[in-house]
């Protein structure tokens, strides 16, 4: 009996780059193979900041620890493929990194008081460390060439990767081809270069960094050739893994049961739930004392700006499918809708008050989330509540819609900062791309990485009904 090709749970190494380039981008490269430059960039800062006043061998000391332990983290995030510097981008990649060195040494300086380091420092030398990591990632990134893939099969889930390629073109990606017996006349505007008997002769000619196999392909006949052109140091994955890496998502219409394989698999790490319930209450109770003014004026200003409550309160569903009460501050006026009728939100809903299109562009209507979260019904970070008005709806038009339901809703998500607020089943689905994406990779680093972002989210303002 073979084996289902959706359980692997791989990621895409460092490919080797055949595409001309120049001897900076080589002697970069270079380096980088051997860490020495993010070593360099990130002891230049940490030492600006101890070693200014003066030169100590406490400080030296000091510098040294800091300057591992941040080298360490960030070493650690980039290597990750939960954190995908495809899907993500480098600059969120490193503002993870850098968070996750910044508590490491401030936990250091705790329980090592010869450390003698202050608040002040700790922000200065984590700025500096995040300035100089991103700049570096930049250079790296654009002297590094763009990686250069062959898929085998030109079937829908191809075709769909392919497209979505087309909308991206910041990736680093470059497709030579696609190989194919079935339509010989290729995918899209992408050509055929030839069939799977031809593979071999095609590995060895164009060299590619990648192979993406699509689900329709002869797949035993495809890996065979690629084995065979192994010492080229090619590297092999499925299109849905392809997906995964690249666009942080998985298609919903192109996975089977036996996906679900990864997310259970024996040597998927856990984020378990002690880990997740503390950061959560960390978080939430940090976030509900330091907001408390805010919370205050907000509530003022609903109760001002139109009669009725100054909460809203709506059945939601949540982790197992179980019903809970979330809280918001109310945007709409009193009896926007009727009793046991949902309607999805809309761009321009007449039914907002003035005040309650401040609070949604803003994101303070959610701020009430945070006492779900204490509570225990909500996470910080996790797939968004829906209503189970939409349940039935959903379950038969959106493949394996529930599964979100195997982790707890969150205040934001993953799909809420790659694709917001959705008003049908098809935008639904493709939230539930992301959702999937999530409950794979989970992980605090890529919980802070969503923070992160959705920080950028409700300063931009962009996404808000």
């Amino acid at each position: 009996m073979t084996s289902s090709p959706y359980a692997y749970t791989g990621h895409l190494e460092e490919p080797i780059s055949r595409a001309p380039r120049s001897l900076a981008a080589r002697c970069g490269e270079a380096v980088a193979d051997v860490g020495l430059d993010r070593a360099l960039v990130i002891l230049f800062p940490v030492a600006a900041v101890l070693l200014s006043p003066g030169v100590s061998s406490q400080k030296i000391f000091a510098m040294m620890v800091a300057a591992s332990v941040w080298f360490v983290a960030l070493q650690n995030c980039y290597a990750r493929p939960r954190l995908s510097t495809a899907a993500l981008g480098t600059g969120f990649v490193t503002a993870v990194g850098t968070m996750a060195g910044l508590a490491a040494v401030s936990l250091l300086d705790f329980w090592l008081p010869g450390l003698g380091l202050g608040s002040r420092q700790l922000v200065l030398m984590a700025t500096g460390v995040f300035l100089a990591s991103a700049a570096l990632e930049a250079w790296t990134q654009k002297g590094r060439s763009r990686r250069r893939l062959l898929f085998v099969g030109a079937d829908d889930g191809i075709q769909e990767s392919l497209v979505e390629l087309s909308r991206n073109p910041q990736l680093p990606f470059e497709v030579i081809g696609v190989v194919d017996d079935v339509r010989p006349g290729g995918a899209g505007s992408v050509p055929a270069v030839g069939t799977i008997g031809d593979l071999g002769a095609i590995l060895r000619t164009d060299q590619p960094d990648l192979v993406v196999l699509g689900p329709e392909a002869r797949r035993a006949d495809a890996l065979s050739q690629v084995l065979d052109a192994s010492p080229l140091n090619i590297r092999v994955m499925d299109v849905l893994h392809f997906n995964e890496h690249a666009f942080g998502k998985v298609p919903v219409h192109h996975i089977s049961y036996e996906w679900f394989m990864s997310v259970l698999h024996l040597y998927q790490r856990p984020y378990s739930r002690f880990v997740k319930r503390t950061f959560d209450l960390l978080v939430a109770s940090v976030a509900l004392i330091v907001l408390a003014p805010i919370l205050v004026a907000v509530a003022l200003i609903v109760r001002a700006s139109s009669s009725g409550p100054i909460l809203f309160r709506q059945v939601r569903l949540g982790e197992g499918g179980k019903v809970f009460e979330m809280l918001k501050y109310r945007t709409m006026v009193d009896g926007a809708e009727k009793p046991g009728v949902a309607v999805w939100a809309k761009a321009d809903d007449s039914r907002v008050t003035p005040a309650g299109q401040v609070l949604r562009r803003t994101r303070l209507d959610e701020l009430p989330q945070f006492w779900n979260v204490i509570r225990g019904d909500m996470s910080i970070v996790g797939p968004r509540p829906e209503r189970p008005e939409f349940l039935e709806l959903l379950r038969e038009t959106v493949p394996f819609w529930t599964r979100r339901h195997l982790v707890k809703p969150g205040i934001t998500g993953w799909a809420q900062v790659r694709r917001g607020y959705t008003a049908d089943t098809s935008g639904t689905a493709e939230k539930l791309a992301y959702d999937l994406y999530y409950l794979k990779y989970r992980s605090l680093l890529l919980d802070l990485a969503i923070i992160a972002w959705t920080a950028r989210t409700v300063l931009s303002g962009s996404g808000a009904r």
